[in-house]
């Protein structure tokens, strides 16, 4: 991967996360984890979230995902 390559993603992640609101007390958790709201799962390897979340993403959560075929 050229230099150029790399600079490129770099920005590109730089504009798309400058689009997210940053919490007060930010914390980030990377691997796969889940947080279910009512009926709907959803799935990240990236959290950035506020440490003192009540709910929390978490691996055990990640079993209610529908299995694919």
């Amino acid at each position: 991967m050229s230099m150029k390559h790399i600079l490129t993603l770099l920005t590109a992640s730089v504009i798309l996360l400058s689009g997210c609101s940053i919490p007060k007390n930010p914390e980030i958790v990377f691997g796969k984890k889940c947080l279910v709201n009512g009926e709907q799962v959803s799935y990240s390897w990236l959290w950035i979230q506020d440490k003192d979340l009540q709910t929390k993403p978490s691996e055990e959560a990640c079993k209610q995902l529908p299995k694919k075929n």
